[in-house]
């Protein structure tokens, strides 16, 4: 009887570890596709669009492409932490996909990466367990290090978010894509940051 009873235990174990591994390994993105019809932005001066002498940063560009509507809520200098206090404030415009621009002021703060991606994490579960799509978009630069670009892929897969990986490539260590400030892209940057944050999200959207 105790031998069954092991037996049961043991395949029921499995089976959950299975539908859990399978849930993960698909491949899908969660809450995908949206409509798309609210959409908002948590992030920091790269979101206000500092830096960009001709327009008013990467966002309405992608409003452009997309054809929709972009509510920013950013603040130059916003951690991860302060992302994750603001949360509410997202939550309170009943999106349907939110879009994560975080991490560079942690890594600039030198906040060990332990606390910024277990911010993200939360920030990300919670809005999913919502209903809502996230698009996490992922910073790097030559002052980042590669742990970065490797916790966000593995922060993406174990969320099922949707990744925009190095969003920053090819910017921060090309000074034609850089303002005077050395800090934030130009106009040129900017556009390659709308061009590569569309390519991810319009998939996702119902357009």
């Amino acid at each position: 009887m105790r031998e069954k009873l092991i037996i049961i235990t043991s395949v029921a174990i499995l089976s959950i570890a299975l539908i859990v591994f399978l849930q993960k390994s698909d491949g899908a993105v969660r809450n995908a596709p949206t409509p798309g019809n609210t959409i908002v932005v948590l992030g920091d001066s790269l979101t206000v669009g500092i830096g960009d002498t001709d327009g008013d940063g990467w966002v309405p560009l992608v409003e452009a492409q997309l054809g929709r509507k972009i509510t920013r809520i950013a603040t130059p200098g916003e951690t991860t932490a302060g992302g994750l206090a603001r949360l509410d404030e997202v939550r309170a415009l009943k999106p349907d996909t939110v879009i994560v621009f975080l991490g560079g002021n942690d890594a600039l703060r030198r906040i060990p990466v332990a606390d910024t991606f277990a911010h993200l994490q939360t920030i990300i579960t919670t809005l999913q367990e919502e209903g809502i799509l996230v698009v996490l978009v992922g910073v790097r630069g030559s002052f980042f290090g590669d742990r970065y670009e490797q916790e966000f892929k593995t922060l993406a897969e174990d969320t099922r978010a949707a990744l925009v990986l190095n969003v920053l490539k090819d910017i921060f260590n090309n000074p034609d894509r850089m303002s005077p400030d050395r800090i934030h892209p130009n106009t040129e940057g900017y556009i390659l940051i709308a061009k590569r944050i569309t390519e991810t999200l319009k998939p996702l959207i119902s357009i």
